[in-house]
């Protein structure tokens, strides 16, 4: 399993909990145009952020951008609007849309005289089918205390790629240590008692999400885990942006996800 760094106000619980890491670029000479988009079969829940890239090393976060018209159509003929509902966050017109599994959805940015355009399918993601929670006492290599692992029926008839969100009491974790990410080559079987990597108290309730994602925007997520445990030394190479799914000169990343979810209340 493997954590990153998610950028750009990447809003790891994909609720109203939100942390914001800033997009950071190398050397650039004029700043470029970032877009994160988010489609998810739940309503309330799909989003897109506009924002303007700065320099590696500058400490200030990113300006966001307003004034963007940004629409969202599916391959039936459907379109939906995105209204900004604060500056550089922008929402679905109808409060009840929603993605649907199956879907390839097409993103429509046009923001300063300049369109950007991205497509994606929503794949289906599997259920998960129980938590258990358990303490751990003199281990190697762990902290002790209460653990918690999960099963699921992994699809053994078609390629997945798969993001882990996790909320303590209704929190969600989003220290970029917590995220967690995986292809078919870690999950090549049925999950069973995948251990989240973290300790936990008693009496803690635990929601654990499962979310589908494309292949590329696991790559996506794959070549910001370099980037973030590039070391800088000597012969390290700078950091880049990694390779995004958008078109037409911005960076960031276009997600579809279908999720699904199971709670615990961590026992004895």
């Amino acid at each position: 399993m493997k954590y990153i760094l998610i950028v750009f106000a990447l809003i790891i619980s994909l609720t109203s909990c939100e942390k914001v890491i800033d997009l950071e670029l190398d050397g650039i000479e004029s700043p470029l145009v970032v877009i994160e988009g988010h489609i998810i079969n739940k309503e309330g829940f799909s989003f897109v952020k506009v924002s303007q890239s700065i320099d590696f090393y500058t400490p200030e976060a990113p300006p966001v951008l307003s004034g963007a018209s940004i629409s969202v159509s599916d391959d039936l003929g459907n379109t939906q609007l995105f209204l900004e509902d604060s500056l550089g966050t922008y929402l679905p017109q109808d409060v009840n849309f929603k993605g649907e599994v199956g879907q390839v959805y097409h993103l429509e940015v046009k923001i300063n005289g300049q369109t950007y355009t991205a497509h994606a399918e929503l794949l289906p993601v599997a259920a998960i089918d129980s938590l258990t929670s358990y303490e751990v006492i003199d281990e190697p290599f762990k902290d002790d205390g209460y653990y918690v692992g999960f099963y699921a029926k992994e699809p053994q008839d078609q390629d997945n790629w798969y993001v882990w969100k996790v909320a303590v009491n209704g929190e969600y974790k989003s220290d970029f240590e917590d995220f967690m990410y995986a292809d078919d080559e870690f999950v090549a079987g049925d999950i069973n008692n995948l251990e989240l990597p973290f300790t936990f108290e008693l009496g803690d309730t635990i929601l654990l999400e499962q979310h589908s994602i494309t292949e590329e925007v696991y790559n996506y997520y794959d070549q910001l885990d370099d980037i973030y445990y590039n070391d800088g030394g000597l012969f390290s190479p700078p950091p880049v942006n990694p390779i995004t799914n958008i078109e037409g000169g911005a960076v960031g990343v276009f997600i579809t996800s279908a999720v699904s979810s199971a709670d615990i209340i961590v026992e004895e």
